[in-house]
């Protein structure tokens, strides 16, 4: 089956011969002129309310305007019916493509025949204009790509610069476009000069993105030239808000129905900026212990990576370039088989799996998706904890036959991934445990309450529990959650929480340490190190890997073999020079 991007491209320069070509009305609107809005609910939100979509708030704002709104669901999808509703018609709006494709050439839709298609990408060719509002697929620009020629299907960007400055002259429209964090445009920066060249950029900002490592230029509000009519796109989720920055957007949406607009004066920006490189972080505690986390960017938070953090400063750096997409949670290090495991929960498959990672080179390996006996569905896999003597085990919400568990502690075959349940927790004191670690120093394991900040001691024979206190720290806030817990061979407990006061981002993680001896009164007092920063991250799978200390001026690891074969070396060289002065102080007879 051909993919989404070669089903748009297939309708690139396709001809409209055969068709009836609607003579449009004037390709520039005006108040008190008609206005066609699509609001078939299998393709666009059609909700209405406080709350409403996308359809009821961007004809609200056209009515407004001024214009005249007719609503169109395409009828019974006919050629007929479509040169029907666009009769006498100035613009057809498209709005956000929320709940189904417009179109599939492959598969035309009941709303939107092969010939109606033809009809409305003839209609716009011949004089007529669309409004397109948002792109996030390829297949949402399908009649775009059909109606200028050229195949738009690899420049959708589901990321907008926020915000979008103007680049046209015309003083009667905001300086610059705010309010655009969730909007979906089209990529400025790889885009080819044959698809530019159509194009006129009203709007566009540029992107760091952590992502591709590199920076890029995204449309927000623009006009495709398509024959002698136009599209115009302009890359809103809209919004019912009645702050300014939907004021300046409505201002920009009549605009662009009008299509009165200057010259655009954007030239693309040559060359983007270069991301800053990373140093390496090669710091360990003072037993020697690396800390580690697989946490996604920010600003993709799809895409996860192992990262390593100093214990001293908590700054983080990535290990090597492997990257995974989905959802990692909280893992562990196997001691027995010197192995670090993590949950993992596939996007794409819609699955949870046991994964690991290497911490020399960051690459990921599943193991299997996880299984019990009787399984029906995971809910949610929170964390995995392994015991000084390898045992594993697992903190999941899921249903096993008829029996739902907000709540359940499993036994992890880590060779397989199988499961076998072991208890039933208390979910009305231990819900959402995020933090769950073995203490190699006592063999006994901790988990703490996401959303309470309460610590517990877990018997994971039994699934019983029992309260020790609750995470106190300067930066914590009332929307923090704890969000990963690890204890190193030392007895340190290292945690993490976000909402931190003293962070300018709501998701960076907070690192924090403290030990049993600060556990009392019900209050677990736990001492700041910093923000986890690279970029920064969040931490959900923080890891300690256990080891010998490191050279400071180097960072190369003295494993136990070498060091005690540099202290037999050294011994040598000791009684060698010793043997050498008693010859040279002996009498000779």
């Amino acid at each position: 089956m051909r993919s989404v991007r070669s089903r748009v491209a297939a309708l690139v320069g396709m001809s409209v011969v055969g068709v009836s070509v609607l003579a449009p009305a004037a390709a520039h609107a005006a108040p008190g002129d008609d206005v066609l809005v699509f609001s078939n609910s299998n393709v666009v939100d059609t909700s209405a309310g406080v709350d409403g979509g996308e359809y009821e708030w961007i004809s609200a704002a056209l009515a407004d305007a001024g214009y005249d709104v007719t609503p169109f669901d395409g009828g019974d999808g006919s050629e007929s019916a479509w040169t029907t509703a666009l009769t006498d018609i100035e613009v057809f709006v498209l709005p956000e493509q929320e709940a189904g494709d417009f179109y599939d050439p492959l598969n035309p839709p009941s709303w939107l025949s092969a010939d109606a298609h033809d009809a409305l990408v003839a209609w716009i060719r011949a004089g007529g204009a669309m409004l397109q509002s948002s792109a996030c697929d390829p297949s949402e620009v399908s009649v775009l790509s059909a109606a200028v020629g050229v195949d738009y299907s690899d420049v959708v960007d589901c990321s907008v610069a926020d915000p979008a400055p103007r680049w046209i002259d015309d003083a009667s429209l905001p300086a610059a476009l705010d309010g655009a964090n969730g909007t979906y445009g089209m990529n400025l920066t790889d885009m080819s000069l044959e698809q530019r060249g159509a194009l006129s950029v009203w709007y566009a900002g540029t992107n760091f993105d952590e992502c591709d490592g590199a920076a890029t230029e995204s449309l927000a509000a623009g006009v495709f030239t398509a024959g002698t009519g136009r599209v115009a796109f302009e890359a809103w989720d809209y919004y019912n808000d009645s702050s300014n920055d939907q004021a300046s957007w409505n201002a920009v949406l009549a605009a662009l129905i009008d299509g009165n607009s200057s010259s655009s004066l954007w030239t693309p920006a040559s060359p983007p900026p270069s991301p800053e490189p990373k140093e390496p972080v090669t710091a360990t505690t003072e037993a020697g212990d690396r800390l580690f986390t697989v946490s996604p960017f920010t600003t993709c938070e799809s895409e996860h990576s192992l990262f390593r953090i100093d214990p001293d400063t908590a700054l983080a750096a990535p290990v090597g370039d492997s990257e995974i997409s989905g959802d990692a949670t909280q893992g562990a290090w196997d001691a027995t088989t010197e192995t670090a495991y993590f949950p993992f929960d596939d996007f794409e498959q819609g699955e949870y799996f046991l994964m690991t990672v290497d911490p020399e080179t960051g690459e990921f390996t599943a193991v299997g998706e996880f299984d019990v006996e009787n399984l029906d569905f995971f809910d949610e896999v929170f964390s995995l904890a392994i015991g000084p003597d390898g045992e594993a085990y697992l903190m999941a919400a899921l249903e096993i036959g008829d029996d739902y568990y907000d709540l359940a502690l499993l036994s992890v075959d880590l060779s397989t991934a199988s499961l076998t349940f072991i208890a039933e927790i208390d979910d009305s004191e231990l819900d959402e445990p995020n933090g769950f670690a073995a203490d190699p120093t006592t063999g006994k394991f901790y988990a703490f309450e996401e959303d309470s900040l309460e610590l517990f001691e877990v018997n994971v024979s039994t699934g019983s529990i029992t309260a020790l206190g609750t995470l106190e720290s300067d930066s914590i806030t009332e929307d923090t959650d704890v969000t990963a817990l690890q204890i190193a061979e030392d007895g340190t407990f290292w945690v993490v929480f976000d909402e931190a006061e003293s962070s300018t981002n709501d998701d960076a993680g907070m690192l924090a340490t403290f030990t049993l001896a600060d556990i009392g009164a019900g209050a677990v007092v736990a001492t700041e190190v910093g923000i986890i920063t690279d970029g920064p991250i969040p931490s959900w799978s923080l890891l300690v890997v256990p080891g010998a200390p490191e050279l400071a001026a180097t960072g190369v690891r003295i494993e136990a073999g070498v060091a005690l074969a540099l202290a037999l070396m050294l011994l040598g060289l000791v009684l060698a020079f010793a043997m050498m002065r008693r010859r040279e102080v002996t009498p000779l007879d």
